[in-house]
């Protein structure tokens, strides 16, 4: 049975929202970003140090709000090169208010506590809002998404060239043009094959709007784009996060709806070197068993799958959850069910160290209802036995290097347990709602409109018919102390001029 620990309580002067994924390095300690609080409101980064009874955290960046815009820090995790210098995103900031690449140089002493701006985004190229995680290549290039901005406005994928002296000044587009029937929104980060082609998702359009996988094929250096699959809802609506890849090749993500608007997880097949046009729907949430997914999975030595869902489970908080691999299929389970006060909301994805223990962050609950930093245990992640081998040709970076050694002290024995405290149910109360549309197509026609909430439909076929706001109200019952978000989909008749 999982037992959970939590490492680390968000305060807000600490930082707040912890969103990405985290980084940890082979001394165990843990690296990663909040998304608000800190010294300017703006998100952190931080360093969880592993002294091998307990953990200390050190704030390494406090982003300024030249970085990241007041409130809008970083959504996305870190990578670090051979250097142990770290890397990442925020979501809005920079010279344009846009999003930004930074990096936080590792120092003799330890590391700067001043992020450095690689680049920044511009909506043009290489598009605006990066969310998801960068990738980093043997030569230290990196490789990243971004939501919007780029022709088409449906975002770009971008490589930063690593330079004798540092990065290049401007991005090199890898692929731009999203929207439509080539889906648009890249959300998640990208992975790398052993050829060098790229694989990712984005959360809309696609051949039923419901989101695509695409693929940047690699020929020596230039790239193509190639949709691989397409989301309709019943098997899967929105995917959010990025992909994992096993040994054969098969792609696994999640998506944030489906058939129940509540998230599912998918594989796309490979199969004598092609992959299916269909995802095969793995998991479909239903709220008891978890519901939206935001997170990228992980695989282990045996090909089992691991991954939170932001709600859903016993206390409507969130869980951590299994594919456990049986031939060839999956077998769900539920490895964890937070309550709140030890935690809420998990919208990151889960890291594992060589012994096997999974770490993560709920963006939710805990001693300051900002937030934690978790470790659990007797999960059965395998870490030896059959391997999976990452066909992915980016290498995982020298360990950030420990510049002094601390030896490991006598070990304290182990206190008296504390009993698990009565789980604390989130928060829920009804709002109302009011969302001022209005729209006209060039040809004259009046669209309609379809409102939904964290992907889950509250109105249909609203009709639009005058220039000034139209208010349309609802109401709803929502989880306190998460974000939300309102989508609003337009539709049109079959006869209308666009």
């Amino acid at each position: 049975m999982a037992t959970i620990k939590t490492i680390f309580n968000f305060s807000g002067l600490s930082g707040k929202i912890p969103l990405g994924d985290l980084l940890i390095d082979s001394a165990g300690d843990l690296f990663g970003t909040t998304q608000q609080g800190g010294a300017s409101g703006a998100g952190t980064v931080f360093e969880l140090v592993n002294s091998g009874v307990t953990w200390s955290e050190v704030t390494l960046a406090s982003q300024p709000q030249s970085i990241s815009a007041t409130n809008y820090g970083s959504s996305s995790g870190l990578v670090a090169d051979a250097a142990g210098n770290l890397f990442g995103t925020t979501q809005m900031g920079g010279a344009y208010g846009l999003g930004a690449i930074f990096e936080i140089k590792k120092t003799p002493g330890g590391y700067s506590n001043t992020p450095l701006i690689l680049l920044s985004y511009d909506h043009n190229d290489p598009g605006a809002w990066p969310l998801g995680d960068l990738i980093i290549d043997s030569a230290g290039n990196l490789f990243g998404t971004s939501l919007q901005g780029g022709n088409g406005n449906g975002g770009s994928v971008i490589e930063l060239a690593r330079t004798g002296t540092g990065y290049a000044s401007t991005a090199r587009v890898l692929a731009t043009g999203f929207s439509g029937p080539g889906g648009q929104g890249l959300q998640g980060g990208l992975i790398m094959d052993s050829a060098g082609n790229l694989f990712g998702t984005a959360l809309g359009g696609g051949p039923s709007g419901g989101g695509v996988v695409y693929e940047l094929v690699n020929h020596n250096g230039s790239y193509t784009t190639s949709i691989l699959a397409g989301f309709n809802g019943s098997n899967g609506f929105s995917p959010r996060s990025g992909l994992v890849m096993d040994a054969a090749g098969n792609l696994f993500g999640t998506t944030y709806g489906g058939a129940g608007f509540l998230g599912s997880v998918f594989e796309i097949a490979r199969v004598n070197g092609v992959y299916g046009s269909t995802p095969i729907s793995l998991l479909s949430f239903n709220g008891s068993n978890g519901a939206n997914p935001r997170g990228d999975l992980i695989i282990d030595a045996a090909g089992n799958l691991f991954g939170t869902a932001s709600g859903g489970g016993a206390n409507n908080a969130g869980i951590v959850f299994e594919l456990a691999k049986t031939g060839s299929s999956y077998v769900a389970s539920t490895v964890f069910t937070f309550n709140g006060a030890n935690g809420a909301a998990p919208s990151g994805g889960l890291t594992a160290d060589s012994a096997g223990n999974l770490f993560g962050t709920t963006s939710g609950g805990g001693a300051s209802g900002q937030g934690t930093v978790f470790e659990l245990t007797d999960v059965g992640f395998q870490t030896t036995g059959t391997p999976v081998p990452t066909p992915t040709p980016v290498p995982t970076p020298t360990p950030v290097p420990t510049p002094t050694p601390v030896p490991t002290p006598t070990p304290v024995p182990t206190p008296t347990p504390v009993p698990t405290p009565t789980p604390v149910p989130m928060r829920t109360d009804s709002y109302n709602i009011v969302v001022d549309i209005s729209a006209q197509f060039t040809g004259g026609d009046w669209p309609y409109f379809m409102l939904a909430v964290d992907g889950n439909t509250v109105s249909t076929n609203l009709a639009v018919n005058v220039h000034t706001p139209n208010p349309i109200g609802f109401s709803l019952n929502l989880l306190d102390g998460v974000a939300h978000s309102i989508q609003i989909v337009a539709s049109s008749p079959a006869n209308a001029s666009k």
